[in-house]
């Protein structure tokens, strides 16, 4: 039997309908769904039946680990989400990099400093971006190594805002 690829369901469902789901699945009363989670039951009860449409992530997560199921997260190509590489490196401020931008290993001078001199005696940082439209070339030119066929870039004056 072959695998069918993931497709994101047409349309999403409700969170009461989804959590009623996930407790009939792992066949659990609403009591003992909650006393898993570590949850009342009465939060249980709310969210089931829809008087409470807003509970925090936190509460989700923990009904439906309770539950034995998990939550993903797809893309629109339906593909799951998962951390981006270097996700947890820090610039030399101690900020996360920006979260639109490709961040990279800087493996010697050229990677990074682009002028025809770097300023004297500052050390190369370890990682480094790319403002949009270079980041947009690299990936551009990954995909025709790769073989795969990039997507045609947007056409309607779109500017390079990150500099």
């Amino acid at each position: 039997m072959t695998e069918q690829p993931h497709e994101p369901p047409a349309v999403l469902l409700p969170l009461a309908v989804l959590l009623r789901a996930a407790r009939h699945r792992a066949d659990l009363s609403q009591r003992e769904l909650a006393e898993r989670a570590g949850i009342s039951r009465g939060v249980v009860g709310d969210v089931e039946s829809g008087r409470s449409n807003s509970p925090s992530v936190d509460v989700v997560l923990r009904l439906l680990a309770a539950a034995g199921c998990g939550l993903v997260a797809v893309g629109p190509d339906g593909e799951v989400l998962t951390a981006r590489k270097y996700d947890d490196v820090r610039d030399r401020g101690y900020r996360a990099w920006p979260a639109h931008l490709d961040v990279r290993p800087v493996r010697n001078a050229g990677d990074w400093w682009f002028g025809f001199a770097r300023p004297g005696g500052m050390p190369l940082p370890p990682y480094t971006t790319d403002g949009r439209s270079r980041r947009d070339v690299r990936r551009r030119r990954l995909a025709l190594e790769e073989g795969n066929t990039p997507g045609e870039p947007s056409v309607g004056g779109e500017e390079d805002r990150d500099g």
